[in-house]
């Protein structure tokens, strides 16, 4: 994990994430990009093989999860990677204790919800400039 970025007499703000990340492309970069804004240390989960798979048909993820994990790890704005085995954050936020959870899926989520309530975290909702996905990019590359 790279240190987080100095600042003399001041707390640290960790903004925490999560999602899948497969086939990544410029939504992924943008939603990065804004939630790291929000803090100094930016922690992404990534959900594992076995949550994707059951999230959606068996074909998913095309990405492995340590691969997933590893090109995260590459970018410099991503201070910790880490695996999500489970379909609800909640176990990884009360872990992490960051002091920003930030998303940009629209689904409503109580336990989150509460848990965010509970823990006195703030919660920041991303807005993208355009919705891309990973499942259209994949409807473009059936089509061809």
């Amino acid at each position: 994990m790279r240190s987080p970025p100095t600042t003399k007499n001041s707390h640290k703000k960790t903004v925490f994430v999560w999602g899948t990340f497969d086939l990544l492309h410029a939504g992924h970069i943008e939603y990065l990009i804004k939630a790291r804004a929000l803090g100094d240390t930016l922690i992404v989960a990534v959900f594992s093989d076995a949550v994707v798979s059951r999230l959606n048909d068996k074909t998913c993820p095309f990405v492995p999860q340590a691969e997933r994990m590893e090109i995260l790890s590459a970018l410099s704005i991503v201070d910790c990677v880490t695996l999500l085995t489970k379909r609800s954050p909640i176990q990884m936020v009360e872990k992490t204790t960051p002091d920003i959870i930030a998303s940009c899926d629209l689904a409503d989520d109580t336990d989150l919800s509460d848990a965010v309530s509970r823990l006195n975290l703030k919660f920041v909702r991303i807005k993208l400039r355009a919705r891309t996905s990973t499942t259209d990019i994949i409807q473009k590359i059936k089509a061809i």
